[in-house]
């Protein structure tokens, strides 16, 4: 009797342990998003650019050679934001499997940014252009 009640008390407490490693391995495992940053122009790849994923805080960023890696991320389908500057951003709708790695080129188009003239003078304050008296020129 002492011998059954051990027993049952061994596997209401393992029970629970079970449950849990038979649910573990019921779950999709992650997958692994990678890619290259490219000129679409020139296909020089593009360093430092920005790759998140939208409505996720994985990011990455590009290194010297364009190459990215995201986090682990659960298989389904994602929307990939790439911006750096000089570059019109990008987005690309991209699907992961289950334990799989999925490579992404991504081309991104050279685009200048407006700016404001900038004046530099001797002064000790800041002008506008408009309001400078002596003769400059705009480099």
């Amino acid at each position: 009797m002492r011998r059954t009640a051990r027993l049952r008390a061994s596997l209401v407490l393992a029970l629970p342990f079970l449950l849990l490693t038979q649910l573990h391995a019921q779950a999709p495992a992650a997958g692994v998003l990678r890619g290259r940053v490219l000129d679409r122009s020139t296909s020089q790849p593009i360093s430092s650019a920005e790759i998140g994923v939208s409505g996720h805080a994985a990011t990455a960023t590009s290194g010297p050679d364009g190459r990215w890696s995201l986090p682990p991320l659960a298989p389904g389908g994602y929307l990939l934001r790439v911006r750096r500057i000089g570059y019109a951003p990008g987005s690309l709708r991209v699907s992961l499997a289950s334990g799989d790695t999925s490579r992404v080129e991504v081309r991104l188009a050279p685009s200048a940014l407006p700016l404001d003239e900038i004046v530099v003078t001797a002064a000790r304050r800041g002008q506008r252009l408009a309001d400078v008296t002596v003769p400059t020129e705009i480099i």
